[in-house]
């Protein structure tokens, strides 16, 4: 049978009939060696097509039976090493896969060499994985050098090359670079459609980050009409549960959300949210970056006791899978004191706050967008509590930051300057508040909600 590329879409049918063959319990196909690049691309297929579990399940006792056969380091079983590692980040357990990743990587390095392209592979994943823990840092210098790898070895175009260009674009994109993450997401979205196709996964997940990233230049509208046509091309492509298509329905809901469609973004985050939970359950990061953005569209509906409920089951669950330091489980933290205050748990809100606020100075650094987030709701906080001092002095260093990092006409920046301004008028120094608003380039809603 010949069943074509595991990564297309298209063929995906033939794979499932052929994997289903594959993985009868009477046929002992670790005992085939001629099955082997067979069954590798079987295990690819199912990551590709959203079922980490059921690859995981396949790859396990093929990587016992071949390293048996053919030892650790050979290169069949260092691809099902990486495989594994793969499947188990996607499945939910991002710890559990970077020993995975990292043996595998340290086996390629020695055996193949820094610059094999099975080698990149890993150093890719391995980059990956320590974003998905936190590690903003060492994450970026490893996208930068795989970058730089890929490009002398594979060219500018190829897949793998593309890959790591998406991931250093996301990993500018944490730190607030988001023209020059448009630019990037551009190019790499005109060539995936070049090589890859328009249909393609990783075609239709550079037309969503480029969305996202509109979103963030506060160009809003232009974001949800390129994802309103992805999510349909996706819902055909690959199916309502896909990964990719419930990152684009999201995206689209976060989008609708701020341009005020609210009903409609409940509605699509609930379904997200049910289905992820479906699909990876309670605790993985997926599912709890649905429940973090839900309960911010309950918030601005007014139903902040419900709202209240979600965001404390997350953040015990974000601490508990991620650790307290993790920018995911600040990133809670901010919005849950935001519904503290609102709900007037306003003391709440400020332990809340500070201690989000020293762990994300001291992880992200002062001038990282999440931290500059934090610090602005927490001066809304002090704000509220009358500390009239202690709160413009946090906006006015917030705001010296933004207008810098993200410009006058940002809309955190406006955000902060409402703020500022409002503080100053509850100071009595009223002059100073309309002087202050006077130079603002645009009106702003007082307060933009998280996603």
């Amino acid at each position: 049978m010949e069943a074509g590329e595991e990564q297309s879409p298209e063929n995906w049918p033939t794979w499932a009939s052929l994997t289903s063959h594959l993985t009868a319990r009477h046929i002992d196909v670790a005992e085939r060696p001629e099955l082997r690049p067979l069954l590798r691309a079987a295990v690819h297929f199912l990551i590709r097509s959203g079922r980490p579990q059921a690859a995981i399940d396949l790859a396990v006792p093929l990587r016992e039976a071949w390293t048996a056969q053919l030892g650790p380091d050979d290169p069949e079983v260092l691809m099902c090493s990486q495989y594994i590692g793969h499947a188990t980040s996607d499945s939910g357990d991002v710890r559990g896969a970077r020993p995975i990743i990292e043996d595998t990587y340290e086996r390629r390095r020695q055996v193949l060499g820094d610059e094999h392209t099975d080698t990149l592979r890993s150093a890719n994943d391995l980059a990956v994985i320590v974003g998905l823990l936190g590690e903003y840092a060492l994450c970026h210098r490893m996208h930068e050098d795989t970058l730089a790898r890929r490009r002398r070895v594979l060219g500018d175009d190829h897949p793998d090359t593309l890959r790591s260009a998406n991931n250093l674009a996301v990993s500018l994109n944490r730190r607030g670079e988001h023209q020059r993450v448009r630019w990037m997401h551009e190019d790499i979205l005109a060539r995936r459609r070049r090589v890859l196709g328009a249909d393609h996964p990783d075609t239709l997940q550079s037309t969503i980050n480029l969305a996202k990233t509109l979103a963030d230049l506060d160009e809003n509208v232009a974001a949800r009409q390129l994802l309103e046509a992805t999510l349909s091309r996706c819902r055909s492509t690959l199916g309502d549960g896909h990964v990719v298509t419930l990152d684009a329905t999201l995206g689209l809901a976060v989008v609708l959300d701020t341009l005020g469609n609210r009903v409609e973004a409940r509605r699509l985050k609930e379904d997200t949210l049910e289905r992820r939970r479906r699909t990876f359950g309670e605790n993985h990061p997926d599912t709890l970056h649905a429940v973090n953005s839900l309960a911010i569209t309950l918030h601005n509906i007014g139903e902040y006791e419900e709202a209240r409920r979600l965001l404390v089951d997350a953040l015990a669950r974000r601490r508990r899978v991620l650790g307290p330091d993790h920018p995911s489980t600040l990133t809670d933290c901010r919005n849950l004191a935001i519904c503290l205050r609102r709900l007037g748990e306003t003391e709440a809100a400020r332990r809340l706050g500070e201690d989000a606020l020293v762990r994300s100075r001291r992880i992200q650094g002062e001038e990282h967008p999440d931290t500059l987030q934090i610090a602005q709701n927490l001066a809304f906080t002090l704000h509220a509590l009358h500390a009239y001092g202690e709160a413009a002095a946090l906006f006015e260093g917030t705001l010296s930051h933004q207008r810098r990092i993200l410009g006058e006409a940002h809309a955190d920046t406006q955000t902060t300057l409402q703020g500022l301004a409002a503080t100053y008028t509850s100071m009595g120094k009223k002059f100073k508040a309309q002087k202050l608003l006077a130079k603002k380039s645009q009106s702003r809603k007082f307060r933009r909600k998280s996603r």
